[in-house]
Formats: C-alpha cells, structure tokens, sequence
C-alpha cells in the first residue's frame, strides 16, 4: 500500500506519495537531528505532470539548510531533466520545529512545500541567481575561518548542496566561527523567492502526478522499519 506523504506537497497542497510504515521507536536528538537532514537533503528526484506535458523529472542543483538550536530550514532547487519542458524548475521548502520523542513525532513536525514554476516569470535578481546555480561551472565561494575577535557563540549549523557538470559539493559549516557569504545569500535569495513564487507564479501540477525520490539511506531510515 502506498500513502500520502503528510509533509511532502506542492504548491497547490496536493500530497506525494511514497509507502510509510508505522514508526515508533525512542530516537536522540542526535538521531533525529541527521535523519531530518537526511529528508531535507535526501531527496534526490521530484516528478510531475502538468497540464499540456508528459510527467516532468527534476533533479538536484543547489541545496542549503539551517539548523539553529530548536528549528531548522532548507532550501532546494531543482531543474527539468527534459529541455524546454513547462514548467522548467521547481524550488522545495522545508522546515522542522525540533521534535523528536520518537520517529512519529519527529515527522509529526516536518513539513515540506515543493513549489513549480517557469524561469521566465521570475523577477530579474532570482532569474540571474538560478542562471547562476544552473550553470557548467557554479561558483561556490569558500568557508572562512572567523577572527578570533569577530566570533558568535551559537549551534546553528549550515550544510549545502551545489552540483554543476564538473564537481559536486556536499559541505557544512558552524555559522558563527565560520562562513560562506554565497552559500548564506543562496538562502536568503532561495527564501524570497519562494515568497515570490508562492504569491503568484506558482504552476500546479496534474492531481495525484506529484511523486517523490529519496535516497537508498535515508528511505531506509524511514520507510523500512
């Protein structure tokens, strides 16, 4: 049997499926903390159909997530495997408020938006930014080390995901003794956009189409227990 996924939909609300088992077991806060980065991160295709289209395949380009110390939010943008399909991208939302008793709990306080558009409806500074992270070669700036007299106390942690045709990157970094001035204003830029696309360019894909791929660890993780 195969269920609704409670915290995977899409712009217009509409669920995606994938087989979910009954979860009870205790988990750690450290568990839960690299499960949840495992859902945000994890997901590794996104498929649709849309009105006028076969079903459209998107894929990984650029990823970045924020874990503070009682929440934690991720960006993902990903890009049509077929050329001049419509639409062209989608942009993936997702934020989770620090739960964790047990696996239903932790899942209970995930939520994830996946919202479709068209590059061309975008206003210019977002269409110059995914032109950028959709490129041959993405320029993905580096961690610095802080100063010893610039640094902030905190546990907030940034990880990223950047892939182009020559390298992929999978890094993290403790923001407040380190940072990455693209990759912060890649969020930044990521969460106005989504703002944008919601308030208007949103393109809703054909019921019951909205699929998700995650994985092999972390479906697993959750979805084999």
């Amino acid at each position: 049997m195969f269920n609704r996924i409670n915290w995977e939909h899409d712009g217009s609300s509409t669920l995606a499926e994938l087989k979910r088992p009954s979860l009870t077991p205790a988990i750690s806060r450290s568990y839960a903390e690299g499960l949840v980065k495992e859902l945000m991160h994890g997901v590794i295709s996104l498929s649709a159909a849309f009105e006028g289209e076969d079903i459209i395949t998107f894929g990984r380009c650029a990823e970045v997530s924020v874990f503070e110390k009682n929440s934690a939010e991720f960006y993902g943008l990903y890009l049509s495997s077929t050329p001049g399909t419509f639409p062209n991208y989608c942009l993936r939302r997702c934020y989770w408020n620090s739960g964790f008793e047990n696996l239903n709990s932790l899942l209970a306080g995930l939520s994830a938006e996946t919202v479709f558009f068209s590059l061309a409806t975008l206003e210019k500074p977002y269409k110059e930014a995914v032109e950028k992270l959709d490129s041959l070669s993405i320029e993905e700036g580096n961690i610095v080390l802080l100063l010893s007299q610039k640094l902030e106390l905190g546990n907030s942690r940034i990880n990223y995901f950047l892939a182009d045709q020559n390298k992929t990157s999978m890094r993290s970094y403790r923001r407040g003794y380190a940072s990455n001035e693209i990759v912060e204003k890649i969020f930044d830029d990521f969460s106005l956009m989504h703002r944008e696309i919601n308030a208007g360019q949103s393109i809703s894909p054909l019921p019951n189409t909205f699929k998700i791929s995650y994985l092999s660890d972390c479906y697993s993780r959750v979805f084999n227990k």
